[in-house]
């Protein structure tokens, strides 16, 4: 009886372990590719508080200004958030970015009506 119930703790433990990824509080720096290939650099002050996350984003295409983040959560290892851009031409453009979190990284993608690029930071 007690082998049965450590075996189902230590399963249980194990196949909740990839729903506590690492806190991604913090700094990010990395790249943001352009859709000519160009590359771009990128930084990311991320704040968690549950499954919310606030915080900026900046550098990048269009315009690399710092914007902040709209709609952040974080499930699991999913980081996922909005950015409300002003294209090259001054129009209004939502970005919806999402990303897989592990201890040290976060690879992504920024999807907007013109195209969907992808981006890597790493925790400084």
């Amino acid at each position: 009886m007690q082998a049965r119930f450590l075996c189902s703790v230590l399963l249980l433990a194990l196949c909740a372990a990839p729903a506590f990824a690492a806190d991604p509080s913090g700094v990010w720096t990395g790249s943001i590719a352009d859709p000519r290939g160009g590359d771009h650099e990128l930084t990311l002050n991320l704040k968690v508080d549950g499954d919310s996350v606030t915080g900026t984003f900046s550098g990048g295409p269009p315009m690399g200004e710092t914007q902040s983040l709209v709609n952040g959560r974080l499930s699991g290892d999913r980081l996922s958030f909005e950015l409300e851009l002003k294209g090259p031409r001054g129009e209004n453009i939502l970005a919806r970015c999402e990303a897989k979190l592990t201890e040290s990284q976060l690879r992504g993608t920024h999807k907007t009506p013109m195209g969907t690029l992808a981006w890597e930071a790493r925790k400084q």
